[in-house]
């Protein structure tokens, strides 16, 4: 049935969309993944629980829902880009977490809430109509979140806009009741899709006013003068009122301006003079320090950028002076991920590796910083060569700062024997001594014979100077010694987590409530939580036997349900950590795990897999594969290859959804009354998965790594397990 596959379509365009969204708000910090499913599964079950109590005619139900769906869609969008004008936070304020959270559950619950109460209707209508099966329906939605989100990652990113895709996603749901409805109803419905198709011509320009009025919202002297979203994100090009100087901004996070010479002029000759004599320099981002780099004896510079949007944008607001650089014969751009180009980069390759990966604030980002990334920028330095760091290093910055700082020099002297931070903003890190007297750094810019219209070899004493070096040295020795030092590794992100207590520390007293609240959230929580379930089945056991069979029942769809969103929120962090391009992904990796739950609930139907030992089986399958997460981040750094990954995380995504597909289906069949049962069932799954969300993909996962998230996973399906094999048949 078109209908039924228009519920699952529409409900995935939608969370997506409030990913991209709420990504954004968080300026690209992961912590928005368990944010919005959080969000989403709470409303949805509320919505598909309410939705099953009310008595009314389903067909009329449906169509006012799907109309609500529509209308309110694109209004969401619009306050989830513009709520920050009702904080009153000032120019440049960081955005509290808590009034994130709290305003992004205000505008996105009631859309969420619509989209479980739609599945909760059409479960009814089914039911009314005898159409299909409830397994069938639950199918028949599973592929229209498929559709929805391999569309979204391989069409609709590349080619429309949100509200592009808000038409096309009301065009498809309307022309699933021009094919079930006749006579007038459809008359309407043809009607609806051909005011649709006007629309169409107005809607670029509406998504232009709405990301204007986002802008402002974050600064009312902001222009935005070009905005493009891609595969990897939005790249924002805004201007200052009566300002030249363009700004440009990658997923709400500022990435460099132009025209700045010279600004970009002292990064070049800074980082190149901090070498004897480089021939062969890799940039990791700081593309438009390239025009200046071109004035030093330079053989040649590889730039990588991951986003072709960024230099294409680059290039159509420059004045000439990029364009003429990037046509250098020197000059070798490659559009890439930066960890991945350095992993199959050639030994022994460049003099100088300089990166501008800003700070890691996100695991994306962090993936930069880690252990197992400087040993791939060391194997590719040449014997005496230098990796160059953008990182600010201030003696008088607030503690949070300063042992984040300290991780991440910490782990580059655990690679490197020589390591140093800067006053020029930079952190240097060789197997070879390191030179930073200014005399001899303008003693080798004088000797290439380098010319600028924008530095003086002068600028290196105040650069560089000594007194400042000194109080910067003495400065982190001192704090090594007073605060706990940590390594920042791909399976231990303390980067992050230091990140996150800074967001901390910049926040309001309310927000440093919510932030303890998920620092407070244990392994030894979730162990209580487990004990608790299994103790109340034993207790049903002995005086309510009668119920103690579907008792179990209902706690494994729960603990599986839990099970698949901790799997799905674990697997995008570790695709952030490995291949970093989770934001490009998520809607496929979803629409994986839809296609997973399809295929699940269909094995089991066409083979009758209805019996508990099925369960038993199927709790077994999860906690292995539970435990097998622990073997990506080994595979991934042994077998080198994106793709790989890439394919990894796709399987693994499409066996937890199977599970959880093959949980349900089984579910149904050994409950009584099967269409009453049905919406009861799926919102037990939802609470379990928003359990998973929270305490998983929200705390434990990002304050204590991913060993303990498995662990957790794990013991919560133990619990299931038992109450399981200690239950009776079936009555």
């Amino acid at each position: 049935m078109p209908l039924f596959f228009a519920v699952g379509f529409i409900a995935q365009t939608a969370q997506v969309l409030l990913i991209r969204e709420v990504f954004l708000n968080f300026q690209g910090n992961e912590l928005a993944f368990g944010v919005v499913f959080s969000i989403w599964l709470l409303f949805l079950a509320f919505g598909t629980l309410v939705a099953s109590l009310v008595r009314y005619r389903p067909s009329i139900m449906l169509v006012s829902i799907f109309t609500a769906l529509l209308a309110y869609l694109p209004f969401c969008i619009h306050l989830l880009r513009v709520w920050k004008v009702w904080t009153s936070l000032p120019s440049g304020q960081v955005i509290p977490l808590f009034s994130a959270v709290v305003y992004t559950t205000m505008i996105a619950g009631p859309l969420i809430f619509l989209c479980g109460a739609l599945f909760s209707v059409a479960l009814r209508y089914n039911e009314e109509k005898h159409l299909i099966s409830p397994a069938r329906l639950y199918i028949l939605d599973a592929l229209g979140d498929l559709a929805a989100g391999v569309l979204f990652s391989f069409v609709f990113v590349l080619f429309l806009d949100h509200f592009q895709v808000i038409v096309l996603t009301a065009f498809v749901c309307v022309l699933s009741f021009v094919l079930r409805e006749t006579g007038t109803r459809r008359a309407f419905a043809l009607l609806f899709l051909f005011a649709l198709c006007v629309a169409v011509m107005f809607i670029p320009r509406l998504e232009r006013l709405s990301e204007e009025v986002r802008f402002r919202a974050i600064n009312l002297q902001l222009r935005l003068a070009d905005i493009r979203h891609s595969p990897y994100g939005e790249v924002a090009v805004t201007q200052i009122e009566n300002s030249e100087q363009l700004d440009f901004f990658i997923n709400g996070n500022y990435y460099f301006s132009i025209p700045d010479p010279y600004g970009i002029a002292v990064q070049a000759h800074s980082l190149l003079a901090l070498h004897p004599e480089p021939k062969k320099l890799l940039l990791l981002g700081g593309t438009p320090i390239i025009s200046e780099a071109l004035s030093h004896p330079l053989e040649q510079i590889d730039c990588v950028e991951l986003d072709p949007t960024v230099v294409s944008m680059l290039l159509n607001h420059s004045k000439g002076r990029e364009q003429v650089a990037l046509n250098d014969p020197r000059i070798r751009l490659n559009f890439a991920d930066a960890r991945a180009f350095v992993t199959v980069a050639p030994e022994s390759e460049y003099d100088i590796v300089a990166s501008y990966a800003g700070e890691p604030l996100t695991f994306s980002l962090n993936r930069l910083f880690t252990e197992q990334f400087f040993e791939e920028v060391k194997r590719v330095l040449r014997p005496n060569g230098v990796f160059v760091l953008s990182l600010t290093v201030s003696p008088d910055a607030q503690i949070e700062m300063i042992q984040r700082t300290l991780c991440i020099i910490s782990t580059l002297k655990k690679v490197f024997k020589n390591v140093r931070c800067t006053p020029a903003h930079l952190t240097i890190a060789s197997d070879s001594p390191l030179e930073t007297d200014p005399a001899v750094l303008a003693e080798r810019y004088i000797n290439r014979s380098v010319k600028s219209d924008y530095f003086d070899p002068a600028l290196y004493a105040t650069l560089f100077q000594p007194s400042e070096q000194e109080r910067i040295d003495s400065a982190l020795e001192r704090f090594s010694k007073e605060t706990e030092v940590s390594i920042n590794t791909d399976e231990n992100p303390n980067a992050v987590v230091k990140s996150l207590k800074l967001w901390r520390l910049l926040s309001t007293d309310e927000d440093r409530v919510f932030y303890d609240a998920i620092e407070s959230i244990k392994l030894e929580h979730i162990a209580v939580i487990a004990g608790v379930l299994f103790a109340l089945g034993s207790v049903l056991r002995i005086f309510r036997r009668d119920i103690t069979f579907s008792y179990s029942v209902y706690l494994t769809v729960f603990a599986c349900g839990f099970f698949g969103m901790a799997v799905s929120i674990t697997l995008l962090v570790l695709l952030q950590s490995t291949v970093g391009i989770a934001y490009s992904l998520v809607s496929t990796l979803s629409g994986v795990f839809m296609f997973g739950l399809a295929a699940g609930a269909e094995i089991t139907l066409k083979h009758n897999f209805n019996s508990k030992r099925v369960l038993i089986i199927l709790i077994l399958i999860s906690i292995a594969l539970t435990f097998s997460l622990l073997s990506i981040l080994p595979l991934s750094s042994l077998i080198r290859s994106r793709t790989f990954s890439a394919v990894l995380f796709m399987i693994l995504s499409l066996l937890s959804g199977a599970i959880v597909g093959a949980v349900y289906r089984v579910a149904l069949a050994l409950c009584k009354d099967m269409p009453k049962s049905a919406a009861r069932i799926y919102s037990v799954d939802l609470f379990g998965a928003t359990f998973g969300s929270i305490s998983i993909g929200c705390a434990i996962l990002l304050t204590s790594g991913i060993l303990i998230s498995t662990v957790s996973v794990s013991l919560v399906l133990f619990s299931a397990l038992l109450c399981l094999l200690t239950a009776p048949h079936r009555p």
